[in-house]
């Protein structure tokens, strides 16, 4: 059977046609890549944290979270890079590692539900926040049936990701694993 393609001419016609805008609007995947497109308060905060401004959990105030730290928590298991139940000594954890200048000096647990100064339950929902925020990017990206297996953030991806981060910002690539906010490696990679 012989296809039939259409003329650039008719292509606008059909784009511009009643029926085919009905077709358009109905559709919850673009309705869904719409609503990605721009959140003024995620821009503001993703733009802040790349200007280097501190990010805060409650009133405790730590350093955004590198493609190091995410390999850090991945390789301590941390559920929050694991699709597993999450439990409240995690959520300290994982602000810990933020807190942490250097990760051979991750400050007392006890500590940071101080300086937190708010319930356990709020530090987790705005972990959650945290972290869809700074992988937004890759929601751009396709997702194909075969990729839905479990994600290993180990040395492999976080030489991967960075490699490229440091090459499409000319970076030198400890400086991206250590400095860069996952956020803006993200933003690196999907430009790649």
């Amino acid at each position: 059977m012989k296809q039939h393609s259409l003329s650039k001419q008719q292509l606008r016609i059909l784009a511009d046609s009643e029926e085919f805008q009905k077709i358009i609007a109905a559709d919850p995947v673009l309705d869904f890549l719409e609503s990605l497109q721009y959140n003024e308060r995620d821009e503001l905060l993703s733009l802040q944290e790349t200007l280097g401004f501190p990010v805060h959990f409650g009133e405790l105030t730590v350093s955004p979270l590198t493609p190091a730290k995410w390999a850090f928590l991945w390789s301590k298991k941390s559920p929050y890079t694991r699709v597993q139940d999450i439990l409240k000594k995690d959520a300290v954890y994982f602000l810990a590692v933020l807190k942490a200048d250097n990760l051979r000096d991750i400050p007392a647990l006890e500590e940071i539900r101080k300086e937190a100064a708010i319930p356990v339950t709020e530090l987790h929902e705005q972990i959650l926040s945290y972290l869809r925020r700074c992988f937004a990017p890759l929601q751009l990206l396709p997702v194909s049936r075969a990729e839905k297996k479990e994600c290993h953030f180990d040395l492999d991806w976080l030489t991967r990701i960075c490699s490229i981060a440091a090459q499409e910002s000319h970076t030198p690539i400890l400086q991206v694993m250590e400095q860069m906010t996952m956020n803006q490696v993200c933003w690196l990679y999907i430009d790649y």
